[in-house]
């Protein structure tokens, strides 16, 4: 952000980034400074009356940034009238902040549901469609008022939560995706109904075996394996539940080359909403935390799913979830031309290369505080505001999820 400030207003430490005359008639020897003392601020009064200051550019000291932020505020409020923004931070932030205070919220009420329906089927209780559906239809009000609900489920899910949690990503992950690529209202229900209920049998399986740290033992998969069929055969006892539910439930492991489980089936034999909730049920696992393996980037993920494609999954389902994912999915860290860093938070579904930022580094590679989100679609034509590349948050030493959380106070 750029901001115009009257020379009364600077301070060391800020960036002078512009001046409101040409370089060449003052005495500055670079065009473009961090001002360090009072000499500094002496010539800029002597020569300017007003000048830019870049935040970015500028010390990340939090009296620093506050100083810049607290101009822009004081334009806003009425307060001081010689400071003009260049450009803003996205207007969409603060709404953005709200919708997730209530989408962290609604997890939590549903969440609750979930966990009674898991200790029911630990009990060997029977699981009342009437509740489930109820459930089902919060997933896909929620997928339908916005399409990143699920990522950001994935995101705010903790180790401890594995299973609850797992199921309700996969459930409005799987009606997002189903909505995406133009099917019915009544399969999209089927399919975020089974992804609700897709792993209820793991409730049967020993925690020491679901949180184990390293390769299971044959045996200890073949308890996990029970799972489907399990699950499946209180469905089908109920009475209640559609049959492609029921085949969801049972079936989402199985695998085009036969490799799957419980039934070994391949190829067409698998219908496509059972591989629409087995594609889903991988990429939330890869990217899901969970207390004995570190969560996948998306863009890993998504790598490594596209690999199985042919073997696992089918090529023309696998690349449409890819699109319906985005090329820089919901928390994924990018690299502008700039230099600088940012965590995706949003994105438009026509302007996926040009996706809502939240600025963690500057082009020197200092920390950013505050933090302040940028709408790429409205920086075009400014050097430098364009996505370079997708970077590792690990290899940089960026921990995404905490970030975002902290920031928008989800924890």
């Amino acid at each position: 952000m750029k901001v115009k400030m009257d020379v009364g207003h600077l301070r060391p430490g800020m960036y002078v980034a512009e001046l409101d005359r040409p370089w060449l008639e003052t005495p500055f020897l670079f065009q473009g400074f961090v001002i360090e003392n009072e000499d500094d601020l002496a010539q800029l009064r002597e020569y300017c009356q007003y000048v830019f200051v870049d935040d970015l550019q500028s010390r990340q000291d939090r009296e620093i940034q506050q100083a810049i932020r607290g101009a822009v505020g004081g334009v806003r409020s009425g307060r001081v009238a010689a400071v003009t923004v260049e450009f803003e931070e996205w207007q969409g932030a603060e709404r953005l902040r709200e919708t997730l205070k209530r989408l962290n919220q609604s997890v939590e009420r549903t969440q609750a549901r979930v966990e009674s329906v898991l200790k029911d089927v630990r009990l060997g209780r029977a699981v009342q469609a009437t509740q489930t559906r109820e459930m089902v239809r919060e997933m896909v009000e929620s997928a339908s008022r916005n399409p990143h609900t699920a990522q950001w489920m994935t995101l705010l899910q903790s180790e401890n939560e594995l299973i609850a949690r797992h199921s309700m990503n996969v459930s409005v992950l799987a009606a997002t995706f189903a909505r995406f690529l133009g099917w019915s209202e009544e399969l999209l229900n089927v399919v975020s109904e089974g992804g609700m209920l897709h792993d209820m049998g793991m409730a049967r399986v020993p925690r020491v075996v679901l949180e184990k740290k390293g390769p299971l033992t044959a045996r200890e998969f073949g308890i996990v394996r029970l799972h489907a069929g399990y699950a499946s055969r209180m469905l089908a006892e109920s009475g209640d539940y559609d049959p492609r539910v029921i085949e969801i439930v049972r079936h989402h492991h199985e695998r085009l080359d036969g490799s799957g489980y419980p039934d070994g089936l391949a190829g067409d034999a698998i219908p496509p909403y059972v591989q629409l909730v087995g594609i889903v049920d991988v990429y939330e696992s890869m990217t899901g935390e969970k207390p004995y393996e570190r969560a996948l980037s998306p863009s890993v993920a998504l790598t490594r799913l596209h690999k199985r494609v042919g073997t696992h999954f089918d090529r023309g389902l696998v690349e449409q979830f890819i699109r319906c994912i985005g090329i820089y999915p919901l928390s994924s860290l990018v690299r502008l031309q700039n230099g600088a860093l940012g965590i995706v938070v949003s994105s438009q579904q026509d302007n996926r290369l040009k996706p809502v930022l939240l600025m963690v580094r500057d082009p020197e590679g200092r920390e950013l505080l505050p933090r302040r989100m940028v709408n790429l679609a409205l920086m075009e034509g400014r050097p430098g505001w364009v996505i370079d590349s997708l970077l590792e948050p690990e290899a940089e030493g960026i921990d995404t999820r905490r970030i975002l959380i902290e920031e928008f106070m989800l924890r």
